[in-house]
């Protein structure tokens, strides 16, 4: 079965809509993933050519979502070769909405970012 990215969204929404504490803990989340994102990557973090990049915002945010509480000193460097990365950089380009490629470019940028 193939599983979209809108379809995850919707179902994510209706199960956490009324969760006022669950929502919060995301939103803390977020707040942090976005400061630490601002504070240590240049200011150019989601691009590949011209313009932000949807996948690679996702996956560069789900990885530091996930690892806030270990960044490496060299994420900077970390995070120049993973836009170098031929298999990361096929993944962000193929089936961007398709469950199996999100995942797996989320799991290169982790390996790649705080591996």
């Amino acid at each position: 079965m193939v599983f979209l990215m809108k379809e995850f969204l919707n179902i994510f929404m209706v199960k956490y809509r009324n969760d006022k504490d669950k929502v919060q803990e995301f939103k803390n989340i977020f707040n942090r993933t976005v400061t630490e994102i601002n504070s240590k990557l240049d200011r150019y973090t989601f691009r590949i050519k011209a313009g932000v990049h949807a996948a690679v915002l996702d996956s560069i945010m789900v990885a530091f979502a996930l690892n806030l509480d270990r960044i490496p000193s060299n994420i900077r460097e970390r995070h120049r070769q993973l836009l170098e990365d031929n298999e990361y950089i096929e993944c962000i380009y193929k089936y961007t909405t398709v469950e199996e490629f999100v995942k797996q470019r989320i799991e290169i940028a982790i390996r790649k970012l705080f591996g």
